[in-house]
């Protein structure tokens, strides 16, 4: 189930005898569908690894009856870099290029052995031109002994959209305004 909590704002008060009050009109709400990637491996160095990896940015879309097709998948471009590394602290450049817009939720990091690896993020990043847009972190997290290959996970969500939604509610105020 999905909950959509809506927070709005009076100009004025009703009248001081009013029982109700009628809010009519339309809600644009923002929609998105939440999915993630499998893990990626890259090997830990100093220099940039890039990989094309498949992300979709459309929803799949019926078409004509029952049939649901799912759209070419474009590539994006991940790179992931060491950033630094201070005895047993870890900073790793993470970033996601793309033709199409995404919204990133979270990146998460596994160790060689795929145990989850707890970061922060030290800063962010990010460019946008007419045809590509890249968004970036550099994450921060301790870790002990050596880590040659990272496994990088990308939570995100795909074909953001707009809803129009119309509303007609009566809200009740509990009696008269004193």
């Amino acid at each position: 189930m999905n909950k959509v909590v809506v927070y709005g704002e009076c100009l004025r008060l009703p009248a001081a005898d009013a029982a109700w009050v009628r809010l009519r009109g339309t809600l644009r709400v923002p929609v998105a569908r939440e999915r993630e990637t499998p893990l990626y491996e890259f090997p830990l160095e100093e220099k940039e690894v890039k990989k094309d990896v498949p992300l979709s940015p459309y929803a799949e879309r019926e078409q004509k009856g029952d049939i649901i097709v799912a759209e070419e998948e474009p590539a994006c471009e991940w790179t992931v870099s060491l950033a630094e590394r201070k005895g047993e602290e870890f900073a790793v450049r993470v970033s996601l290029g793309s033709e199409h817009r995404f919204m990133i939720d979270e990146w998460q990091l596994f160790d060689g052995k795929g145990r989850k690896i707890d970061s922060s993020v030290l800063s962010f990043f990010g460019s946008v031109s007419e045809n590509f847009q890249e968004d970036g972190y550099v994450l921060q997290f301790p870790y002990q002994g050596e880590l040659p290959v990272l496994k990088v996970k990308l939570l995100y969500k795909q074909h953001v959209d707009i809803v129009t939604v119309p509303v007609d509610v009566r809200i009740g105020l509990g009696g008269q305004r004193k």
